[in-house]
């Protein structure tokens, strides 16, 4: 199994000058190594850009998942 998933808002605060824009992307892959095991890895990055530099950020996360029923 895989995913993918993309995103992107923007955001503006009413009774401030600020304004975000957000974008985001991840992908991922799900193995069924047997009926009660599934292993997985993920991607997700993540920027936001604000008019106020000392909010701007970026997020990379790598996940390693194991689901492991009975």
């Amino acid at each position: 199994e895989t995913w993918v998933s993309m995103s992107q808002a923007t955001t503006t605060y009413e009774g401030a000058t600020r304004e975000d824009e957000a974008n985001d992307l991840g992908f991922g892959v799900a193995y069924k190594f047997r009926r009660w095991a599934v292993f997985g890895l993920s991607y997700r990055t993540h920027e936001d850009d604000s008019t106020v530099d000392a909010l701007d950020y970026d997020r990379d996360v790598i996940a390693l998942n194991a689901v492991l029923t009975l």
